[in-house]
């Protein structure tokens, strides 16, 4: 069934966010997302901006304790699915 891209139906273009604990300086980062993401990390998991080689990101702060922050990276991930999604964009065109 051929169907021309006007009829494809809208889909939701996500910023995904990815929140691990770096191996090397053991930083708990949060990479990717958007506006609304990054205010969420920071008021929820004290989050702080960061510059880095491939663009900015977020991460909590070196002086906190281990503990606080896997309860910081805890609270933060149930909270970003309440991040309203990015504009809905049109499917990719068939060929």
């Amino acid at each position: 069934m051929n169907r021309s891209t006007d009829d494809e139906p809208p889909f939701v273009a996500l910023d995904y966010v990815t929140i691990p604990r770096d191996s090397k300086t053991q930083l708990v980062l949060a990479v990717g997302g958007d506006e609304h993401s990054k205010g969420i990390l920071q008021t929820v998991g004290s989050f702080i901006s960061a510059a880095g080689p491939r663009g900015p990101y977020q991460r909590q702060p070196h002086t906190m304790p281990v503990e606080q922050q896997r309860q910081g990276a805890r609270t933060s991930a149930p909270a970003l699915p309440t991040a309203p999604a990015t504009t809905p964009a049109k499917s990719p065109a068939r060929r």
